[in-house]
């Protein structure tokens, strides 16, 4: 096992590191690790940047630790758009974790041999890829069962992650679905955990009666990491630093984030950086300044882009922090939105852009600093 790396920020932005850098989810981790001992495939859903594939790796880094034959595959389906780019990533997934494997490459040249395989390097990375071109269902489904079956041959054990999942549907071919149902029956030798960030596409997918993948997994929801593990992370690392933050602080950053994993690493990251010695409050409120500035260009874009009642709603929902009853007449009424047919059209206009999410609670703004920078923006023109 290689040495732990140490980080001269903790607040990790990018990727997983170890879990010195890791917070929490230590509930979650076990279920993870439960259901792949027991040889059952999992279904995690989750809002984009809440921490899902940190959880993962993590997970993965602490079943190699234990065993050697435990391994974790990562392979990201959001890139790929029909199922020849999902064989390739599949495959350049396969070459990278088994490069220590002796003729790995050509065994799987010679496996998919039939789908006229090409190689390349990752002009950014360096790492070898695959780049597979599937004709039709025969070819895919030949080439998906080879590649299962060289990762079954080389001696560990697997677990096969397919994150953002609900990508699936967007292909142009339409029987994808029953196809991989059918093949992850006939392998039940390796285990699949297929997360995703669409919730009612991923919900869809597993929980329809009429949909392949019904009742075939276990389901599991990540939410945000509770305030008091995040604030105890949080002023460790600023004490491991020398710094001293107070647990309302830290608390007051969670709140400003909405506990939101991403935007929590991101503000502590830009926080540790300036290495003072205190944090208060003020310096809280520089950093949020800060933070806002730098996204403005972005956000100014996104006005560009939406209509004048796209955007009055979409300011509405950010400065309620959340909205229950986006028809109410007391909530058209206070930010001047016509009338509740208008704001149902608006609202799944918003939603089909991904710059709102619907949850129990109501409707909330998806990018937690875009509902802060609106937020901003209103309290000025009212001061105005």
């Amino acid at each position: 096992m290689t040495a732990r790396k140490k980080l001269n920020n903790p607040f990790v932005t990018v990727g997983y590191v170890s879990p010195e850098y890791f917070c929490d989810r230590e509930k979650e981790t076990g279920q993870i690790a439960e259901i792949i001992h027991s040889n059952r495939n999992l279904a995690l859903i989750s809002l984009r940047r809440m921490g899902k594939t940190g959880l993962l790796k993590h997970t993965g880094y602490l079943l190699n630790r234990k065993s050697n034959n435990n391994e974790l595959i990562y392979i990201d389906l959001m890139p790929t758009q029909s199922v020849s780019d999902l064989l390739s990533v599949i495959g350049t997934a396969l070459l990278q974790t088994g490069h220590s494997e002796k003729n790995i490459l050509e065994k799987i040249l010679a496996a998919l041999a039939s789908l006229r395989p090409g190689f390349s390097y990752d002009t950014l990375t360096g790492q070898p890829s695959l780049v597979l071109n599937v004709i039709n269902e025969n070819e895919f489904n030949l080439g998906f069962r080879q590649l299962l079956f060289l990762f079954s041959s080389i001696r560990k054990e697997r677990s096969i992650v397919l994150d953002e999942f609900q990508q699936i549907l967007r292909y142009p071919e339409k029987n994808v679905e029953h196809l991989l149902r059918t093949i992850v029956q006939d392998n039940p030798q390796i285990n699949f955990i297929f997360s995703g960030s669409d919730k009612h596409m991923m919900e869809t997918m597993f929980n329809s009666p009429d949909r392949p993948f019904f009742q075939s997994v276990e389901m599991m929801y990540l939410g945000p990491i509770v305030t008091e593990s995040y604030r105890d992370f949080i002023m460790h690392h600023f004490k491991a630093a020398g710094g001293i933050i107070s647990g309302n602080t830290a608390e007051s950053i969670l709140a400003w984030c909405r506990n939101h994993t991403f935007y929590v690493q991101h503000f502590c990251n830009r926080l540790y950086a300036k290495g003072l010695s205190e944090i208060n409050e003020e310096t809280i409120r520089q950093v949020s300044f800060e933070i806002l500035s730098s996204y403005e260009p972005l956000y100014l874009t996104y006005r560009k882009l939406l209509t004048a009642h796209q955007f009055a709603l979409i300011q509405a929902i950010a400065v309620e922090n959340g909205v229950s009853k986006p028809f109410s007449g007391d909530f058209v009424r206070k930010y001047s939105l016509n009338s509740a047919s208008s704001v149902k059209t608006t609202l799944d206009a918003l939603a089909g852009k991904e710059m709102i999410v619907g949850n129990k609670d109501g409707w909330q703004v998806y990018d937690v600093f875009f509902a802060r920078w609106l937020e901003h923006g209103w309290k000025r023109f009212k001061r105005g």
